[in-house]
């Protein structure tokens, strides 16, 4: 008889000795640093570079305390305060760094970064929206039931798809398939999840998206296709010009996200209006 997997024993309903609230603690206290007030909105980017960027372009507050190579950009954008952190690459750190950010207050996330494609038809540089993610990594069993798919906030979704059809940016959109196994991507394996009707691969959303259900936040994300899986190999796929305005060019979907969210909670507190149910 094999053995039950010890990822689907985990108990959802039992509290953690260990929580980022308390981790966070320790780190003021260590540190003596107490910032108060941390945005409701959050982007949290896999693109590093775009520190720079932001620190060139928006007066910035930086809270560095909880994790020096990770520090949250706090700026301002016509009245909404939002916050910028580099979660790193994969699952379980950037997991970690989506609890600390609800644990300092954020409520509503969305996560911008690169992904793969299946199909060698979506050109590099496109925006790829993700409308669901297949649960191939681990750590998203530690917030949710055993289950095949992860999903983002509806509403959320509805708000960055609205968005990407007014801002003319063409895009595509679809399942993406969350794993660890960077290097054991097989061609069986490719092809079945493309009859399923993968577009896109990834290492996180799953796991981002089931962290948030867990907390009862909301979460969305957007991807720019930088390379291609497929039955005969990797394709890096050809260089395009401006690659870092692609790289702004989520940053402000993402913001004009929130402000017009921002938007719809102040003038129906009780609803958000337009958005299916």
């Amino acid at each position: 008889m094999m053995e039950t997997l010890e990822i689907l024993q985990n108990n959802l309903s039992e509290p953690s000795v260990f929580t980022s609230e308390s981790f966070i603690a320790y780190r003021r206290k260590k540190t003596k640093k107490f910032n108060a007030l941390f945005p409701r909105y959050a982007i949290l980017g896999f693109f590093p570079k775009l520190y720079h960027w932001i620190r060139k372009n928006y007066p910035v507050t930086i809270y560095d305390f909880v994790h020096k190579p990770h520090p949250y950009y706090i700026f301002q954008v016509q009245g909404i305060s939002v916050s910028y952190v580099f979660p790193g690459i994969g699952a379980p750190l950037a997991s970690a760094i989506l609890d600390e950010t609800f644990a300092l207050g954020a409520e509503i996330c969305l996560f911008i970064g690169p992904a793969g494609v299946l199909n060698k038809a979506i050109p590099r540089g496109s925006l790829l929206l993700p409308t669901r993610a297949v649960r191939d990594e681990g750590t998203s069993f530690h917030y949710a039931p055993p289950a095949r798919y992860a999903e983002p906030d509806a509403d959320l979704l509805y708000y960055t798809k609205t968005l990407l059809e007014q801002s003319q940016h063409p895009y595509f959109e679809g399942i993406t398939w969350s794993t660890d196994g960077v290097y054991r991507e097989t061609g069986s394996k490719i092809q079945r999840l493309r009859e399923e009707g993968c577009q896109f691969v990834d290492m996180e959303a799953s796991a981002l998206f089931s962290v948030a259900k867990f907390y009862g936040k909301k979460i969305a994300g957007l991807f720019l296709a930088r390379d291609a899986v497929h039955e005969m190999g990797w394709d890096p796929l050809p260089t395009i010009a401006k690659a870092t305005t692609r790289v702004v060019d989520l940053f402000h979907i993402g913001v004009q996200v929130f402000l017009h969210w921002e938007k719809q909670t102040i003038e129906n507190p009780l609803k958000q209006k337009g958005c299916p149910k």
